[in-house]
């Protein structure tokens, strides 16, 4: 990618591969944060969201997917601060949640990486990507509302005739980065599993110990894949007892709905337990349905 000289800005606004790679793709598959920071600027929002033959789009390429042919992508091992920089610059170009042919999201190819470290760290900064977006919406909801003064004054207005004031419908805060953690973490691809199922199965398989060329290795591998699987598993647990939960027949392309708690007397609906045996899943299950849910407390 040439950006000067006598090359065109305009250039980098075209695609470079008849597979549907733009050059943002062939930036976040190398890892090259320079010019995927010039390019995010750049190139018009339309191309910074594109998806290729695949379907994935930059943040993909970043988490490691790499198309090879129409319909066909190669996993890489992903690079953890692409990764962030993407889903947090880019968060109202890029969808976090969109997903491939294969319905894998990003945190499937993450949770799946063939060098599972070095994936822990990608999630990580997805993770805090996300945190630093909805953090972001708290500041801009809180903030003061000129509306909320002219509201004011309204009232006193009606306070001094006498009169009721007509009453307006309340809009609850919304948060649109946590219903995007929301979808990923529980989205399932075309075989049916989410990503922390998916990165279960692969240590279920020994699938770090053909990757390796030493026990050693093979044994951080696998520490590395249950840490990326109890990491996605504590997120969405944390997530339902403080009443952000929301599954995600509800949450999926409505990220602009109010997000409000569970009816009190009803806890938050329970995410499937899978990637275990049946006699784990069941005492897991009996374990956490004895967890006090936030109604609960509430009540």
């Amino acid at each position: 990618i040439i950006i000067g000289g006598e090359q065109s800005p305009d250039n980098i606004n075209v695609a470079i591969s008849p597979l549907g790679l733009t050059p943002l793709h062939a930036a976040a598959d190398a890892g090259a944060m320079r010019a995927a920071r010039v390019l995010t600027q750049t190139m018009p929002a339309a191309l910074v969201a594109q998806a290729d033959s695949h379907g994935a789009t930059a943040l993909h390429a970043a988490a490691g997917c790499r198309a090879v042919a129409a319909g066909a992508a190669q996993h890489e091992n992903p690079h953890p601060q692409m990764v962030g920089l993407l889903a947090y610059e880019c968060a109202s170009v890029i969808d976090v949640t969109h997903r491939d042919v294969r319905l894998r999201t990003v945190l499937h190819w993450l949770a799946a990486a063939p060098d599972p470290t070095i994936a822990l760290k990608a999630i990580e900064a997805l993770l805090e990507a996300i945190d630093r977006l909805e953090e972001d919406e708290r500041k801009a909801l809180a903030a003061p509302d000129p509306a909320a003064k002219a509201s004011g004054v309204i009232a006193a207005t009606y306070s001094r005739r006498g009169q009721p004031q007509p009453q307006q419908p309340q809009q609850r805060p919304q948060c649109r980065a946590l219903l995007q953690l929301v979808v990923l973490l529980e989205a399932r691809d075309e075989k049916d599993e989410t990503a922390e199922a998916l990165a279960r199965d692969l240590v279920r398989t020994g699938d770090a110990g053909r990757r390796c060329g030493s026990l050693e290795e093979a044994k951080e591998h696998e520490e590395a894949r249950v840490a990326i699987a109890d990491l996605l598993r504590r997120r969405l647990f944390a997530m339902r007892m403080r009443g952000d939960y929301r599954s995600p027949a509800s949450a999926a392309g409505t990220f602009g709905a109010p997000l409000g708690r569970a009816p009190l007397g009803r806890a938050p609906p329970r995410p499937p337990l899978l990637g275990r045996s049946s006699t784990m899943a069941a005492g897991e299950a009996a374990t956490v349905s004895t967890a006090p849910s936030v109604a609960d407390a509430l009540e």
